[in-house]
């Protein structure tokens, strides 16, 4: 997702570096996982690419507990972080956005097929609470160009105007957790990827 109120300056980091080969140009995005909601930094941390992102959150993971699921965040953390805090996060590489309440199918398939004009890489994923009467829909956009923290903002509303105004306003800051897609046992979840290589 990119525009100029997206643009954002790539930080001095290895995290969302652009890995350069004389055919092509791979971005990869830093991945972070916690072990709980009150951990302050996480257990782990990779850089993936645009495809190993897809392929990761395709795997929905069949759990008893929304909290028995993996808690992610896709941001680079300054050098000596104590904590997940905006003051602690050094740029972003992905817009997430929540559909937790008053979906509309129409608008978000306008939503999801304006993004594909738009050339954004793309993985949107139904939640562990999604029902098929009450929709609830995760939808992550990776950025062309790390964002700042106080650039954030701006990608976030941007992308829910896209929605049609149905992004949950609670869940627009850069710091907060996310869960990895999960499920009850014995269900399943859509999740679609859009403009990720062969993962349409």
């Amino acid at each position: 997702m990119h525009d100029e109120n997206n643009a954002a300056g790539s930080p001095g980091d290895s995290s969302g570096r652009e890995a350069r080969t004389a055919a092509t140009v791979v971005r990869r995005y830093r991945v972070n996982q916690f072990n709980s909601t009150s951990a302050k930094t996480p257990s782990k941390s990779r850089d993936v690419t645009a495809e190993e992102l897809a392929t990761i959150i395709r795997n929905v993971r069949e759990v008893p507990r929304k909290a028995d699921a993996p808690l992610v965040t896709l941001v680079t953390y300054r050098d000596g972080a104590t904590s997940r805090a905006i003051a602690d996060i050094e740029a972003a590489h992905a817009v997430y956005g929540d559909i937790d309440g008053g979906f509309d199918s129409e608008v978000f398939e306008g939503g999801m097929a304006e993004l594909a004009r738009m050339g954004a890489q793309v993985v949107a994923y139904q939640t562990f609470s999604h029902t098929p009467a009450a929709p609830r829909w995760r939808i992550v956009v990776l950025l062309d160009e790390p964002a700042l923290p106080n650039e954030y903002r701006a990608c976030w509303e941007g992308l829910n105007a896209i929605f049609g105004g149905m992004l949950d306003g609670n869940a627009k800051d850069c710091s907060r957790l996310n869960y990895w897609p999960s499920c009850p046992p014995g269900e399943t979840r859509e999740v679609r990827a859009v403009n990720i290589g062969a993962m349409q």
